[in-house]
């Protein structure tokens, strides 16, 4: 029954472990592995709690813009004042010393 089905792809590593079709023909569906680092990522992400998991994948799905983790938040009026008060601190070139955000990233491990 040749003929029948679609057609044949080959493949070939692309250089971030992704693959992609050697004929000029559209596939029928676009086969992407994931990154090392995001592979590595989710590994790191199973030794944790379930609880932090779970914050790690409503942060992923947000970012992705899918999933019900999608919708805006809402801001409080502190929350706004804040985002406007590191805007503009952000515009003078005032940001945190290299070593205070080392020692916040120790602090949660990172």
């Amino acid at each position: 029954m040749k003929g029948n089905g679609p057609p044949i792809q080959t493949f070939s590593e692309n250089r971030i472990g992704g693959q992609i079709p050697l004929c000029g023909r559209p596939m029928a569906r676009y086969v992407q592995a994931m990154t090392k680092l995001l592979d590595r990522t989710v590994a790191a992400a199973r030794n944790l709690p379930p609880a932090v998991q779970d914050e790690i994948a409503r942060v992923v799905l947000s970012l992705a813009g899918t999933g019900d983790e999608a919708s805006p938040v809402t801001l409080s009026s502190d929350g706004r004042a804040a985002i406007a008060r590191s805007k503009a601190g952000a515009s003078r070139g005032a940001f945190a010393p290299e070593e205070q955000v080392r020692a916040v990233w120790a602090k949660h491990g990172l």
